[in-house]
């Protein structure tokens, strides 16, 4: 840095250029932390809604819903069973939780899928390698 006492006004633009560019930079950092928090938090509350079914498939061809023991032909009747109490709201969100075992045929996992389909499970969370 220069001597102060021959400082130019060229000098000074300069310094204050830098002090604005380093602002700018601070501000622009706090933004996109500040942004990609709150989009960490939406993705965290959706994950965690209280509407959501636990359907589990079987190495064995066993599927559960709820932990209740039910056959391939009647996993949509099950579903559209335990949504009927369900508001309009809680219907167009529920979150159907499908774990199935990595030996499961890919057959059976199309079934349910397709069952799925038609009585309008909209979204489907898939997990592996449950206990």
């Amino acid at each position: 840095m220069k001597n102060p006492n021959r400082l130019k006004v060229e000098d000074i633009v300069e310094q204050s250029w830098e002090i604005n560019f380093r602002a700018i930079i601070i501000v622009f950092l706090l933004f996109t932390t500040i942004s990609c928090r709150s989009q960490t938090d939406q993705i965290e509350l959706i994950g965690n809604e209280n509407n959501s079914i636990e359907l589990r498939i079987t190495n064995e061809r066993e599927i559960y819903i709820d932990n209740k023991l039910t056959s391939i032909d009647s996993v949509g009747n099950e579903i559209v069973k335990l949504t009927t109490n369900f508001s309009k709201s809680e219907i167009e969100d529920y979150i159907v939780n499908l774990a199935v075992d990595k030996e499961v045929e890919i057959g059976i996992l199309s079934d349910v899928q397709q069952q799925l389909r038609e009585v309008n499970a909209r979204r489907i969370k898939y997990k592996t390698d449950f206990e």
